[in-house]
């Protein structure tokens, strides 16, 4: 599943065009955990990038870029959470190991949560639901259907030529020894202007 900014539909409309937001990935994640009898929830709240997403998603688009810098975040996104042997088990499908790779990231990993890795969330804005806020969708089919659908298509050619690099790094290197290699090293930067603009951010 890749990573695209498009609008919010069903699950099926998801599954079926293998792209989506991170909403729609996790949309599809809680709805293919309880078809198969696990609970699932969603995480939400509002998301710092860490500096090489920031580079590749936000200034690939001036619209975006100055609506990310005057709040100093995305206003929504989040994790889903599947209950297993009777505890929650995180799960962030937003990205394939091939962005990953190419962000510089260490590959996700189921149980494994990204706070604190790419994902710095803004204090007090957390929610734990069973389902998407009601009416969340509106705003954001109009932006990215309407108003910027050309900023999309930019984002969404930047998003296609990292997966490329990182399919080159991920060939050449072999998942495990990359990914071995992104653990001992990778350390997280936060852009400048999210430290002025955002400073109550979660770190841990």
């Amino acid at each position: 599943m890749k990573l695209a900014f498009v609008g919010l539909d069903r699950e099926v409309d998801t599954l079926r065009r293998g792209t989506g937001t991170c909403i729609h990935q996790l949309s599809l994640f809680a709805a293919l955990c309880r078809a198969g009898g696990l609970k699932a929830r969603y995480k939400l709240y509002s998301l710092a990038l860490v500096e090489p997403l920031y580079q590749n998603m936000v200034e690939a688009s001036p619209v975006l870029k100055e609506w990310y810098d005057a709040l100093g975040a995305f206003m929504l996104h989040g994790t889903a959470e599947v209950y297993v042997n009777g505890e929650w088990v995180v799960a962030d499908p937003t990205f394939t190991p091939e962005y990953e790779a190419a962000m510089g990231l260490p590959l996700a990993k189921l149980g494994e949560d990204p706070l604190g890795v790419w994902n710095y969330p803004v204090e007090g804005t957390t929610m734990l639901l069973e389902g998407l806020p009601y009416g969340v969708g509106i705003a954001w089919n109009f932006l990215v259907n309407f108003l910027g659908r050309g900023e999309r298509y930019k984002i969404d050619r930047g998003l296609e030529e990292a997966r490329k690099r990182g399919r080159e790094i991920l060939e050449e290197m072999g998942k495990e020894e990359y990914d071995r290699m992104a653990r001992e090293k990778y350390k997280a930067k936060i852009p400048k202007i999210t430290l002025e603009r955002c400073p109550n951010l979660v770190f841990k």
